[in-house]
């Protein structure tokens, strides 16, 4: 009868010293663990190293010029991160109350009686994606669209005016920055604002 094919047996090399078997299979064991720390320390080194090269910071700034060097006012965003940034939201405040638009704004700060209705370009901000080291300039009244009364009054709101932008990386980590605060906080998700700025 044939008792079948020879089964292949596996044996533990053993030394025959004792204490050198448990010298062995301890350090067996401990450069399996130093390697899974590596290995897992490595992971989280790339991690964020990919974090930090997609990292936008994206932030509120004005001009008493426009993109030529002309007289005039302009309000942008600009990220000055290494990363693009998907703005979620974006509002304006003067004085705490939210601005709907350009118009809006040279309403309430500007518009003199008796005076022509300022003239401006305005676009929106939030839904778009804003590259690295680029700028929206969402905001823009030359001073040959203005009377010299509305130049001088909106040069005077500008520092009172601020900002907060919700924004996120292409890695789905958002930031809310607050103008009026020192630096960006991070966010689960960006909430939608009660009074967006837009470009009607």
């Amino acid at each position: 009868m044939d008792p079948g094919p020879d089964l292949e047996h596996h044996h533990h090399h053993h030394t025959g010293r004792r204490w050198l078997d448990i010298v062995l299979g301890v350090s067996a064991i401990t450069i399996s663990v130093i390697s899974l720390f590596v290995a897992v320390h490595h992971g989280k080194t790339m991690e964020q190293m990919v974090e930090a090269t997609t990292w936008p910071y994206v932030d509120f700034a004005f001009s008493s010029r426009d993109a030529n060097g002309a007289p005039g006012v302009s309000l942008f965003v600009m990220n000055s991160g290494v990363g693009p940034a998907k703005i979620e939201s974006f509002e304006i405040f003067h004085g705490g109350r939210a601005i709907e638009n350009g118009r809006a704004l040279l309403d309430a700060c500007c518009q003199g009686d008796g005076e022509e209705r300022a003239k401006y370009m305005n676009s929106s901000v939030s839904d778009r994606v804003l590259p690295a080291k680029e700028t929206i300039v969402f905001f823009l009244a030359k001073a040959d669209g203005l009377s010299a009364g509305q130049m001088d009054r909106l040069r005077k709101v500008l520092p009172e005016l601020t900002a907060r932008i919700c924004y996120c990386s292409v890695l789905h980590e958002c930031w809310i920055r607050d103008s009026s605060a020192p630096g960006p906080e991070e966010t689960k998700s960006c909430a939608a604002p009660k009074v967006a700025y837009n470009d009607k």
